[in-house]
């Protein structure tokens, strides 16, 4: 073996004087000039800390982390993989890759010449760089460290700006030759003793140097960095101390308030291990195969913290969401019929309980709708939270709704037989959820309005971009998820009243009377207001305010006074104990236009808000548009009591409750993931930023 490796290392040095070498019958010429594989600069001690304590130089913070890692491969084999895999990092003006050369203090080369394998001999048998360190200039860094008279070596570092490697770990020649650059520096030698230094002091020793080391490579501007088990070879220093070490170094660099990070793109470790133990590699990747290990965890921490402050109001939007659902499930039952035929088939009171379907209470349009609305918005708050731009619902809530006119025109294979982003495939999770493909009785001036915008160009207010002169209810019973989800001054909304022209905007997309958006302005608000008074405001009180806020608003619109009438209309007729329910629902009319569905649910959530099941059973039990006045009661009283508080009954054989409740918690917390954070949410990730339903791994 050491006759062979002599053998590969004279080889070498024939290529390099010769220029060129021939592989699989092709010429490669050298792209080095023997001048070039010569230049080296040497920085002794001094110079090492002359640098250090440089403060001349460009100060630049850059956001992010450094790519770290541990690799069971030699050094050049590293470098020449990161080249490939790490492209993007490199360009003319980048400096190449600096590789650590585990050197010999006073021997150039350590022992190649006589055959020896350590990763310094490696190095120099696959490569030109024995020709720089046996160079006259290399001479000062051997001269200094034979003058110590130790085996600890020094803080002097040496630098082959350009090395070119010829020949892979198994001496065979590459099909191109490999520029990279080279450190050279020593490491304490302890096969024979510490020569009297505590442990303390050699690790500060070694400490002060891989400091120094860092600092160099940093000043003369190199961003990618191999390096390797300093010392833990031939020369017996410990693995587990000088991973150890090095860690520390790295996590405390400090070059003049700058830190690795603002210095470097990325560093390896290659360990080559070639024990049965794996000892030196299994050190090095206990520190680096999870460098930000202690980052992540208090980034994990801060997360799991904030998403437990969100959680005050959990209760509410999981309420809101599902009340919504059961009003709309037991409404929908109900939906077409006259009030005889309601009385006839369930009774004088009406439909009082689910009407099963194959053993489930079935939402309507409504519901799925509300569900889209909400993955939109989602959508829109991920973009934010990880770009730092886009987030406004209306600019991503759309493209949701398109994405439920797809499950009402198409089946779920077909749709899902595109891609995500595209226009047939979508933008949404939920088109992975194989019940929202049933059409319930979607309303039909959603279904026009939608395929009127799919064509449309791009508008920045759908309000002051009309499509249709509808007022319809199918903008106010899908709106309760804006007001779910944001709270004044949060975001980009700075008051309440911004969410409220929000929630207008979001129904004008399909509904373009002001009677068709203007009341989802009124019930975003008094759910806001639900979320952030706890109880410091009667819900009288909250839909007072939601009125005059709409007032405030619209003013000057012509049929602000039919809203404004309606709503104090609800609010005298709950207060009345000697009428019938029925007969006052009647003169706030059937439901079928906003206004109305408004008018009805006020009175249901006022006359009732201490009892959700009569709610329920007063707001879907008359010949109107049921599935939607029970939807929106069930949103805004929903919100009030909460779902704890909400009968276990009207939770049981609710179609989709796991879908809801799923979506309700999202609303909740958030993106918890933001640009520059490394919290990571797989969950999130897979439905808000590649949009399809997420499935534990054992699913």
């Amino acid at each position: 073996m050491r006759f062979e490796n002599i053998n590969m290392l004279n080889d070498t040095m024939v290529i390099m004087d010769r220029g060129y070498y021939e592989v699989n019958g092709r010429r490669v010429n050298l792209k080095l000039s023997k001048k070039e594989m010569k230049e080296i600069s040497v920085f002794l001690p001094k110079d090492v800390k002359r640098i250090s304590d440089n403060k001349d130089f460009e100060h630049v913070h850059m956001m992010g982390r450094i790519g770290v890692g541990c690799v069971n491969m030699d050094s050049y084999s590293l470098a020449i993989k990161r080249y490939s895999d790490c492209s993007y990092m490199f360009n003319k003006k980048s400096k190449p890759i600096l590789v650590l050369n585990l050197a010999n203090p006073v021997n150039p080369g350590g022992g190649v010449r006589r055959g020896s394998k350590a990763q310094e001999e490696d190095l120099c048998r696959r490569s030109s760089l024995l020709l720089s360190l046996e160079s006259s200039k290399a001479s000062a860094y051997y001269k200094y460290n034979k003058s110590l008279n130790t085996y600890m070596g020094s803080d002097a570092v040496m630098i082959t700006p350009q090395v070119e490697i010829i020949k892979d770990e198994k001496g065979n020649l590459l099909d191109e030759s490999v520029i990279v650059s080279v450190m050279t520096c020593a490491a304490p030698m302890l096969r024979d003793g510490m020569e009297g230094l505590t442990d303390q002091e050699y690790q500060d020793m070694v400490y002060g140097r891989i400091t120094g080391m860092l600092k160099v490579a940093a000043h003369l501007g190199y961003e990618v960095l191999i390096l390797g088990a300093f010392g833990c070879g031939a020369f017996a220093n410990d693995a587990h101390v000088v991973s150890d070490l090095f860690y520390k170094v790295l996590k405390e660099f400090d070059y003049d308030g700058m830190k690795a990070e603002d210095f470097f793109q990325r560093i390896d470790f290659a360990v080559l291990s070639h024990s049965a133990d794996q000892y030196n590699y299994k050190e090095f990747a206990r520190n680096f195969d999870d460098f930000y290990r202690e980052e992540n965890a208090a980034e994990m921490a801060y997360a799991l913290e904030k998403i437990k402050k969100t959680e005050k109001n959990l209760d509410r939007i999981r309420g809101s969401l599902v009340g919504g659902a059961i009003g709309d499930a037991l409404g929908y039952t109900v939906e077409f019929l006259q009030e005889e035929q309601i009385f006839r088939k369930y009774g004088v009171q009406g439909i009082t309980e689910y009407d099963l379907t194959n053993g489930k209470a079935l939402i309507s349009d409504d519901t799925q709708m509300t569900l889209f609305t909400a993955n939109g918005i989602l959508v829109g708050d991920t973009r934010l939270s990880m770009h730092g731009i886009g987030g406004d619902p209306k600019a991503y809530v759309p493209y949701a709704y398109l994405d439920w006119l797809k499950t009402q025109q198409s089946d779920i294979d077909t749709v899902n037989s595109y891609e995500r982003f595209t226009k047939n495939g979508g933008r949404s999770w939920l088109l992975d959820v194989p019940e929202l493909y049933s059409r319930r009785a979607p309303g039909n001036t959603c279904l026009s309005a939608l395929k009127t915008r799919a064509n449309a160009d791009y508008v920045n207010s759908f309000i002051n971009s009309p499509i249709n002169r509808s007022k319809g209810c199918g903008g106010i019973m899908r709106i309760a998820p804006l007001a779910l989800k944001y709270r004044p001054g949060e975001n980009f909304y700075g008051d309440i009243e911004q969410i409220d022209m929000e929630a207008a905007e979001l129904s004008a997309i399909t509904h373009s009377h002001s009677l068709g958006y203007m009341p989802s302005a009124v019930v975003s608000h008094i759910i806001s207001r639900i979320l952030c008074s706890h109880d410091e405001m009667s819900l009288k009180d909250m839909v007072l305010e939601a009125r005059d806020s709409a007032s405030n608003l619209f003013a000057g619109d012509k049929n602000l006074p039919v809203l404004v009438d309606i709503i104090d209309r609800a609010i005298r007729l709950s207060e009345e104990t000697d009428t019938d329910d029925l007969d006052n629902i009647h003169a706030l009319g059937e439901g079928w236009v906003a206004e109305e569905t408004l008018g009805i649910a006020l009175y249901c959530v006022l006359k009732y808000q201490n009892d959700f099941s009569k709610a329920m059973i007063v707001a879907v039990n008359h010949k109107g548009d049921s599935d939607s006045t029970g939807a929106v009661t069930g949103n805004i009283l929903g919100a009030l009591i909460g779902y704890d508080a909400i009968d276990s009954k009207w939770k049981k054989n609710l179609e989709l409750l796991d879908v809801i409740l799923e979506v309700a918690d999202d609303l909740c917390h958030g993106c918890q993931m933001s640009e520059y954070s490394h919290y990571y949410d797989r969950a999130w990730v897979t439905k808000y930023m590649h949009m399809h339903r997420y499935k534990e791994p054992n699913e």
